[in-house]
């Protein structure tokens, strides 16, 4: 995954179109995609990782994306979340907490995603 940070911003750029096949579905992320990691409070870093470690940065940029079109439900979105977590080489216990937190307190992120959903094809 290639990435450029955008400048002013605590916010990345995917440089080009990823693929993903997970359970023999695959599933698309376009060039230009915007990430601002793994939502981490800093706290919290010390026993997880702060937003844009590589072992977790892509599984951050999938979330967001999975999140941002609303074109699978919020439980697949986070399982392959910790899918790709694992794949990445986080460690298991980092990885579990981090998905049970997305999967447990996620949920207004994710209204907050398709309410600007349902508002950008309004303008459409």
């Amino acid at each position: 995954m290639i990435i450029e940070p955008i400048p002013g911003t605590d916010t990345y750029r995917l440089c080009e179109k990823e693929t993903l096949i997970y359970k023999g579905v695959k599933y698309e992320m376009q060039k230009g995609v915007i990430s601002d990691g793994a939502s981490i409070p800093r706290f919290a870093w010390a026993f997880s990782m702060p937003p844009y470690h590589p072992r977790i940065i892509r599984a951050a940029f999938w979330h967001d994306d999975f999140y941002e079109k609303q074109h699978i439900k919020k439980s697949l979105a986070d399982e392959i979340f910790h899918f790709l977590l694992l794949e990445d080489g986080t460690e298991k216990q980092v990885a579990k907490n981090m998905y049970d937190s997305v999967k447990d307190f996620g949920g207004p992120a994710w209204v907050r995603c398709k309410k600007n959903k349902k508002n950008r094809e309004a303008v459409a």
